[in-house]
């Protein structure tokens, strides 16, 4: 399977939906998009986004996208590396405590369940 989306309620009842693809002909393309009454907000849009617009005239993005993981993640492998070796130098904050680790494994495991049962599961602390 190389495409899922997922339908989700926050405990405010907030409604939301995940969509990820693991191939995209036309670039790597990762990003969050939440849009509510108050706007639209984009996180890993960037000159170099994988969409094209229909609208006549209409130039974005700018760049050639992302082929690959890799090249769209390089900055943030490197990024990564530097907080782990300034945590393991005592020389920074830990950016993935724990506690936060296990949540990222909650939500993982249960949509893992939902797909395998095709129930909606709930996520505890």
């Amino acid at each position: 399977m190389d495409s899922a989306t997922a339908l989700i309620t926050l405990e405010d009842g907030t409604l939301g939906s995940v969509s990820a693809t693991r191939y995209n002909g036309a670039g790597h393309d990762v990003r969050l998009e939440l849009h509510g009454s108050a706007g639209t907000v984009h996180v890993g849009l960037d000159a170099s986004y994988s969409g094209v617009s229909a609208e006549p005239g209409f130039v974005f993005p700018a760049d050639i996208p992302h082929r690959t993981f890799h090249e769209r993640f390089a900055e943030a492998y490197r990024a990564e590396i530097r907080a782990f070796v300034q945590l393991a130098r005592g020389e920074g904050p830990n950016p993935c405590p724990a506690a936060e680790a296990v949540d990222a494994s909650r939500v993982a495991d249960a949509a893992q369940l939902s797909l395998e049962t095709g129930r909606a599961e709930r996520v505890r602390r």
